[in-house]
């Protein structure tokens, strides 16, 4: 019986990830990218917390989460825009010959977009747990990421060991990352702790 559980939520778990990639690509991936996160986590939340999960339909869920976040455009826009200038500028500086002001500007370009990926990681659990709105989420995100600096760390260094994976093994990257990035928020983010929030 455990066993046929256990195959059931990975079974789950995995297709959660690859309607993540499904939804991601129907919002055209910088106006579907926070909701389809928020989707992901919501349908994790839901996963962890069912007992029965042969009666939770995945596919529906995560249509229904999409929907529901599905008016973050805005927010999600910017965000997917400052993540691909962010990459393409690291790219473009380091196809450069390398001197002292292309180092200081990578790594002052990587401190930037290592704080954003944690801020934006904190800002969809207030979004989807406290149901605030992105600018509050936001600084609430930002506020808390910085009071559990070592919380922020560990988030940074799981998300570093996936990205590394998805150069060795990119279907592994593609089946798994969604899914354990909204566990990673569920669990991890759940018990940090947070600014209040009013």
């Amino acid at each position: 019986m455990f066993e046929l559980h256990f195959i059931t939520k990975v079974y789950n778990l995995i297709k959660a990830s690859l309607l993540f990639w499904l939804y991601l690509c129907k919002g055209f991936v910088v106006y579907g990218f926070v909701p389809a996160i928020c989707g992901i986590v919501t349908v994790i939340d839901t996963i962890g917390k069912d007992s029965k999960e042969n009666e939770v339909s995945v596919r529906e869920l995560y249509r229904e989460s999409y929907a529901q976040y599905q008016h973050l455009t805005l927010f999600s826009f910017f965000a997917s825009i400052f993540l691909i200038l962010s990459y393409v500028s690291l790219y473009f500086i380091n196809a450069t010959k390398t001197n002292t002001v292309t180092l200081l500007v990578t790594i002052i370009l990587l401190y930037l977009l290592a704080i954003f990926i944690v801020t934006l990681s904190y800002s969809i659990y207030f979004i989807v747990f406290f149901k605030k709105q992105p600018k509050q989420a936001f600084i609430y995100g930002f506020l808390t990421a910085v009071k559990n600096i070592f919380v922020s760390v560990i988030l940074l260094a799981i998300l570093y060991g996936f990205f590394y994976i998805a150069t060795i093994n990119l279907l592994l990257f593609i089946v798994s990352f969604p899914a354990v990035y909204g566990y990673i928020i569920v669990a991890l983010l759940g018990k940090v702790k947070r600014m209040e929030v009013k």
